[in-house]
Formats: structure tokens, C-alpha cells, sequence
């Protein structure tokens, strides 16, 4: 008998994958790094003790939970799915800039960047939205998050190198912020009436 021919997704040359990995990567990257540096920023730029910046990180950390609960369950039941990608993207571009230019406001500010951390398991929703087949699933799965961890684990490297050129916390913020934009936009496309398996070769 013969076997049964493994599909060929060339998710490389594929914009739904890479749409989705950017969605994925961008959430974990921010999530990364603040995670390691949000302490540090809030000493720096609020004025806050070692103390109250760990405990503000917990509740950013708080924040971020139920969305991996809730997400998927209401991603599969709105048509639209692209608002929550938005609302994520959005939530970061708030919470960051204000952090970096109302600092005073810190504790407004850590809650939407909590909320923000959705578009982790958002990217990780589109992934099952958009495939038919386990095939598919399981290829692009494995995609976006092999590229995407990569992407994500650059995150606190880079916001390190960036404070330590400038001496400043703003070229952070805005670089977060240009991410969450770039999250918006790749989110259009990943939540197009298109699947993965279109790309079948």
C-alpha cells in the first residue's frame, strides 16, 4: 500500500503564518521584557522602592492570567476576531506611553499593559482558527512557536541595549509601542477569511 503523502504547508512563504508568528512573538516579547525590566523602569521613572516594583510586577503578572482561559473561548465565538488582537495592541500602546511620559500614574498604567499580554494566547487561538486539518495544526503550530519564542526571547536583550545607548527608558516605551503597532497590523491579516492549508503545495 502506499503512504500517505505528507503535507507541504512552506509556511516561510506563507503571510497567514508569518501574520500569526507576529501576533504570537510581539505579545510574548513585550510580556519578556517586562517582565525582566518593568521593576527597574518604575524605580527609575516613578520613583517607586524595590519593593512596591516587585509587587506591581506580581499584579501585572495577575492581570495577564485569565486570558488563556478565557481568550480561545470567545475568539471561537465572535466573527470578528481581529477586535481582540486590536484591543491587545492598543492596551500596549496605552499602558507604555503612559508609563514612559505620566510615570506619576504608574499603577493606571500597569493594568492595560496586563490586559495587553492577550495577544499571546490570541496568536496561539488564530493558530487553531486557521486550519482545517491537524495536519495543519500541528505545522503551523509548530511554526509560530519555534519563529515566534526566538523573536520573543530578543525582547528583554534588546530593551537592555536600547537603555544602556540612550541612557533613557523613552526609546523603550516607543519601541514597544512601534511593536504593538506592527501586532495591529499583522493581526488585518492573520484574521482573514483564509486558512493554512490554502498554502498546500
Amino acid at each position: 500500500s502506499k503512504k500517505k503523502k505528507t503535507p507541504n504547508f512552506n509556511l516561510y512563504k506563507s503571510s497567514l503564518a508569518w501574520a500569526i508568528t507576529l501576533v504570537f512573538s510581539i505579545g510574548a516579547l513585550t510580556m519578556y521584557a517586562l517582565i525582566a525590566w518593568l521593576p527597574t523602569i518604575l524605580v527609575a521613572t516613578a520613583g517607586k522602592t524595590t519593593a512596591v516594583a516587585g509587587v506591581m510586577l506580581s499584579v501585572y503578572n495577575l492581570t495577564g492570567l485569565p486570558h488563556s482561559i478565557i481568550l480561545p473561548t470567545l475568539m471561537n465565538k465572535v466573527k470578528r476576531p481581529y477586535y481582540f488582537v486590536l484591543l491587545g495592541s492598543i492596551l500596549a500602546i496605552i499602558g507604555i506611553l503612559g508609563l514612559g511620559y505620566l510615570p506619576q500614574y504608574s499603577w493606571g498604567w500597569i493594568f492595560p499593559l496586563g490586559v495587553s499580554a492577550l495577544l499571546v494566547p490570541a496568536g496561539l487561538t488564530l493558530v487553531n482558527l486557521k486550519s482545517k486539518t491537524e495536519a495543519g495544526v500541528t505545522a503551523l503550530s509548530g511554526f509560530v512557536q519555534s519563529v515566534g519564542y526566538i523573536i520573543a526571547a530578543l525582547g528583554p536583550f534588546y530593551v537592555g541595549h536600547l537603555h544602556s545607548t540612550y541612557h533613557n527608558w523613552l526609546p523603550t516605551c516607543w519601541f514597544i509601542c512601534a511593536m504593538a503597532i506592527v501586532s495591529a497590523l499583522a493581526g488585518i491579516v492573520a484574521t482573514r477569511p483564509k486558512y493554512i492549508e490554502d498554502n498546500l503545495k
